[in-house]
């Protein structure tokens, strides 16, 4: 567990140390631009850019290490084949040396909202560490694990993935005490091949469970079943939803958001948008209620929590009454999700949807099928950006129309954005959406994704 030094780490993973080794290393930097004073940069060579030029910036940014390929003069470097496989040997290391119980959770939709949500409730009651942004994948997984300190009681670790066996290896670095899966929908149905694919890759994270581990289900899910199955190991099962059978269950009053807990129902305001975020609501509520948050506090955090930066957050808008940014990512099942709220809401509804990605050889019908939907939950005009968001333009119909790029877009809300109107803006992280956000909103958020 950090701080260790240079030669220590060295030791851990194998690698061949060049300089300095008496350094000590407090945190892990993939990206030149988050480096810390006593950071570890990890150089990593990439499809476009090689990690290893950035070594120079890294140091006078204050990093005091790196790990890659081949050293640097202008850093103490830690020498080994493969960077990415000794970040994950670091990262298991890092975790098996603390005694925080680990919840890890994945799924096709809501995942960090439900993460989000999680550790809001147990940063009440405890030291917790969660995963920063969206840094859920075969990188982001071991750096968080290396953030874990001996005062942490508490790890929340989000996992994500785009094909079989991904979770599988996330899980078996993170050794969680406690599992979720959300949900399966239609998403990365290119990596998976179906959405009996998604499912079972998501149900890795339950086939790693033993028996002083817990399993918390989605019992509304087409899938519980098969998850019950997969989790047949784990030494107690919840499940959650809004069936009467759920151990741990929801329904909205109103805009009070009441959740079944200790045999009986918690009543609390909630500032988050559709019953989709209500479902997310109540699988943090099982998953905190699981790790010993008492239930009034689980209902006091609720009442607390804000929509995370790109998720069915609503902003005053600058042309137009509301902007509701649902930038983050797109899916049939959540752009569904999103358009059920749209509908509830008063005022000209309008979509600026980007195209869904990774949705494989049906993906022209579910973009198609967009269009549909969005005729029917009562939306004014579709405009869309990309070939594929075209064909959700085209099947709307009247009031369709798809942009070449960005700014034209941004000329034509301009001129004829309501003054009282109201717009959804979505679309997969490669669409770019959260430009659209920026420039149409009274968006206060500073923090931004991504990086080198």
């Amino acid at each position: 567990m950090l701080p260790m030094s240079l030669a220590q780490i060295a030791h851990l993973l194998d690698g061949q140390i060049h300089g300095r080794g008496d350094v000590q290393i407090t945190s892990v930097a993939l990206d030149s631009r988050e480096v810390e004073p006593g950071s570890l940069f990890v150089g990593l060579i990439g499809e476009r850019v090689d990690g290893h030029e950035f070594a120079a910036d890294a140091a006078a940014r204050g990093a005091l290490g790196m790990l890659g390929q081949r050293p640097d003069p202008a850093l103490p470097s830690i020498v080994v084949a493969d960077p990415v496989a000794a970040l994950a040997k670091l990262g298991k290391a890092c975790r098996q040396q603390s005694n925080a119980l680990v919840l890890a959770l994945t799924g096709s939709n809501g995942k960090t909202t439900v993460k989000e949500l999680v550790a809001a409730m147990l940063a009440n009651a405890a030291p917790t560490l969660a995963t920063m942004g969206n840094r859920n994948n075969h990188l982001g997984v071991p750096q968080t694990l290396t953030r874990l300190r001996p005062e942490h009681r508490f790890a929340v670790i989000e996992m994500g993935a785009n094909h079989p066996g991904e979770i599988a290896g996330l899980a078996e670095l993170a050794e969680p005490h406690i599992g979720l899966v959300t949900n399966a929908a239609e998403a990365h149905l290119e990596g998976f091949g179906s959405l009996d694919g998604v499912a079972h890759a998501k149900g890795e994270l339950f086939d790693s469970l033993g028996g002083d581990s817990s399993a918390i289900i989605n019992i509304d899910d087409r899938y519980a079943r098969l998850w019950q199955e997969k989790s047949a190991a784990a030494g107690r099962t919840i499940s959650f939803g809004r069936s009467a059978a759920a151990d741990v269950r929801w329904r909205n009053q109103g805009e009070e958001l009441e959740i079944y807990l200790d045999g009986c129902w918690q009543s609390t305001p909630t500032a988050l948008l559709g019953e989709h975020n209500s479902a997310n609501a109540c699988a943090a509520a099982a998953c905190a209620h699981t790790m010993g948050v008492p239930a009034e506090q689980i209902r006091a955090a609720l009442a607390q929590v804000r929509a995370p930066q790109g998720r069915l957050q609503p902003l005053p808008g600058l042309r137009c009454r509301m902007v509701i940014d649902d930038s983050y990512n797109a899916n049939p099942a959540s752009l569904e999700a999103a358009l059920a709220v749209l509908e509830q809401i008063v005022g000209e509804k309008w979509l600026l949807l980007g195209e869904m990605a990774e949705l494989g050889a049906d993906s022209p019908a579910w973009h198609r099928r967009a269009g549909e939907l969005a005729r029917a939950a009562g939306v004014a005009r579709l405009w869309t950006l990309g070939r594929k968001a075209a064909l959700a333009a085209e099947s709307f119909g009247a009031g369709g129309r798809d942009f070449a790029d960005p700014d034209s877009l941004l000329v034509a809300c301009r001129e004829e954005l309501p003054a009282q109107g109201v717009v959804l803006i979505k679309g997969s992280r490669t669409a770019g959406m959260e430009r659209l956000v920026a420039a149409l909103s009274e968006n206060t958020n500073t923090t931004a994704q991504g990086g080198q």
